[in-house]
């Protein structure tokens, strides 16, 4: 993040147990859900942690970890679709706290965001597999598979306007298969690869302001 702090795990014993590196050395193990693996993946810039990690009964779930200024740790569980016996994972996070990643829904993974409570699916488009990249600002970016074809195609959630595949808010005859939606900044832009003219290629979206 914006201070220097890392995100990562390792072997721990026989478990895999998720750390936060901080400036100047000091190494702050993240805890589990009661089981034995904790695997962060992202962190913002308050020091919020985003990952996975098991429960007591074995099954993986995202989860945010928050430390005070004592590195004591408060844990927020981000319960699958499918509820307690579901699996899932995250790696977004923004800086206002917006977690997003993909927990499974009848056996099939959902893209979600979560604020707090429950997640909420934002696979819009009836895929096979979904899943959340990157959030900021609010913006969550991603990617799912369409059924049918197992083609993977790029997309971008906000609460205003929903789940749009990506190849629909860009000129028609571009010639751009936006494939993969990997990363969001704070001004919108989007980052990502896909096909340019059948070659494989990565693309950076700009937001085009109306004005009118």
């Amino acid at each position: 993040n914006a201070s220097g702090a890392v995100v990562g795990y390792g072997d721990f014993g026989s478990d895999i147990r998720g750390w936060v590196a901080k400036p100047g050395g000091e190494l702050v193990m993240v805890p589990t859900l009661g089981g034995t693996t904790s695997m962060p993946c992202g962190i913002n810039d308050n020091g919020r942690v985003v990952g996975s990690a098991t429960t007591a009964a074995g099954y993986q779930h995202p989860y945010t970890v928050a430390f005070d200024e004592f590195d004591n740790p408060t844990v927020t569980e981000i319960v699958p679709f499918d509820g307690a016996a579901g699996s899932g994972h995250a790696c977004a996070v923004d800086a206002a706290g917006r977690v997003g990643g993909s927990t499974t829904s009848g056996n099939v993974n959902r893209a979600f965001v979560f604020d707090s409570g429950a997640p909420v699916n934002v696979d819009a488009f009836a895929s096979v597999d979904s899943n959340i990249a990157s959030v900021a600002n609010g913006v969550s970016v991603g990617w799912f598979v369409e059924a049918g074809t197992f083609a993977t195609r790029a997309f971008v959630h906000t609460d205003e306007n929903g789940s749009v595949k990506l190849n629909d808010v860009i000129a028609a005859g571009s010639g751009w298969q936006l494939d993969h939606a990997l990363a969001v900044n704070t001004a919108g832009q989007i980052a990502g690869n896909g096909l340019f003219n059948g070659q494989p290629r990565a693309f950076r979206l700009t937001p085009v302001k109306d004005t009118t």
